[in-house]
């Protein structure tokens, strides 16, 4: 890692978003100097790669004093927790995590649609939850052209709203299906998602 730039934070860096967060800001022109990967215990012992650097993942949370920037990957409420934790620290962020989606005072941003005409210096910003962010691809572009007064539309969410354990169990219920196993019970969602049309994520 560069030996100047920003020290940050992953909150969930062992997750499926937090993975491809890292590999997105490996990839990009930010010269980070240092990356503080942040999980649950249940990656307690777990390392990550970035930039040909392995380190640790912290499983408690750390004093967020001294970081740049944080990104929240984590479940919701873990990362609310961390959110409280950064505005303590006037340590700025992205909520990826949907948790600070509903918050009036955090504004709603989707990257590559432009910013705001007045923009507002805050803390904090969010993204849509992910079921809503291809519609705000597709909407954003009607509404610049023509307006919008209202939407009518379905969304389907996939095994991984559930993170990695969402796809996994996914996949060992998939396998149980086409070997004539019995299906393996439900551990992340509320009932079997294997070939199911009424998948319904808590």
């Amino acid at each position: 890692m560069a030996t100047v730039g920003l020290r940050i934070g992953v909150i969930g860096a062992t997750g499926a978003l937090g993975a491809e967060v890292l590999d997105v800001l490996g990839s990009s022109a930010i010269r980070v100097a240092q990356i503080v990967p942040i999980a649950t215990e249940n990656s307690l012992g777990a390392e990550v790669e970035f930039q040909g650097q392995v380190t640790p993942v912290e499983t408690e949370l750390p004093s967020l004093h001294g970081l740049d920037f944080v990104f929240l990957c984590a479940p919701r409420a873990a990362s609310l927790e961390v959110a409280r934790a950064a505005l303590r620290a006037e340590t700025p962020g992205i909520d990826l995590s949907g948790a600070l989606a509903p918050t009036a005072e955090v504004p709603l941003q989707v990257a590559d649609l432009g910013v705001p005409e007045e923009e507002v210096v805050v803390p904090f910003v969010a993204t849509p939850a992910g079921p809503a962010l291809p519609w705000a691809l597709v909407l954003h572009p009607l509404a610049d052209r023509a307006g919008l007064t209202r939407v009518v539309g379905t969304v389907l969410d996939s095994a991984s709203v559930g993170g990695v354990r969402g796809t996994e169990s996914l996949l060992s219920e998939s396998l149980a299906l086409f070997n004539q196993r019995e299906v393996p019970d439900p551990t992340v969602f509320s009932q079997p998602v294997a070939f199911s049309a009424r998948f319904f994520a808590e």
